[in-house]
């Protein structure tokens, strides 16, 4: 289990009691590891960050691009819960790809919030997409934090279950699904670098306001930097 994963790590947590364990299993389930480091980290007076730092972490990178032409081996699709998404990142990823994406995906979909499903990437120069059914922003009282981070945690899960060593994600929800840019970029960056995945990470970035969310929400410890392919 991962509450299991934190907790043994961080023997602060484990030595404090009963009820210290609860509390911290609890916040995992309930919002993911992200909020787990911020709940706990001012419950105990630590960060859970350094209790990761001899385990396999993604390599994170930011790139100001058309998330259409990477050819990383999976491409992450803003996606409706249906698969055929036809506005935003989901669409341009859509007809990037070609018709046979829409035909493999009307028999992939319905899918719940938070939840991800891979396909191939067809004429896309990514090998794998991988669809993830972003949360609309209801001001925050239904787990739209949760489903988000479960988009990004679900996707790497995917990648790694298929031994992919390149992901690209786009801002997941914070076009038309309106959720906030500098919570998005956070919970993105925050669950991301937790996860076991073990290759690359490209957080992919097209307007200026989701750049400056991510500055905001990049770790402090590493250097922060644009790259652009143009």
């Amino acid at each position: 289990m991962q509450s299991d994963f934190v907790l043994n790590r961080a023997p602060n947590l484990t030595r404090s009691g009963r009820g210290s364990r609860i509390r911290c299993a609890l916040c995992l389930r309930a919002s993911g590891i992200y909020r787990v480091r911020e709940r706990c980290s001012r419950r105990h007076g630590t960060s859970l960050l350094p209790f990761f730092a001899n385990t396999i972490m993604p390599n994170l990178h930011l790139i100001a691009t058309d998330i259409t032409t990477l050819a990383v081996d999976a491409v992450v699709s803003a996606a409706n819960r249906t698969l055929l998404s036809a506005g935003g990142v989901g669409g341009a990823i859509h007809r990037a790809a070609g018709p046979k994406l829409r035909e493999f995906c009307e028999t992939r979909g319905p899918i719940a919030y938070g939840e991800c499903v891979m396909t191939p990437g067809f004429d896309l120069p990514a090998r794998f997409v991988i669809h993830a059914a972003g949360p609309v922003w209801r001001g925050g009282d239904w787990e739209e934090e949760e489903h988000l981070a479960s988009c990004y945690r679900r996707a790497l899960d995917l990648a790694r279950e298929a031994n992919l060593a390149s992901v690209a994600f786009p801002c997941i929800s914070t076009g038309a699904y309106a959720f906030p840019n500098e919570l998005a970029a956070r919970i993105a960056v925050e669950t991301v670098r937790v996860h076991p995945f073990a290759g690359d990470v490209w957080f992919v970035v097209a307007r200026e306001i989701d750049l400056r969310a991510y500055e905001v929400a990049w770790p402090k410890d590493l250097p922060f930097s644009v790259e652009s392919l143009h």
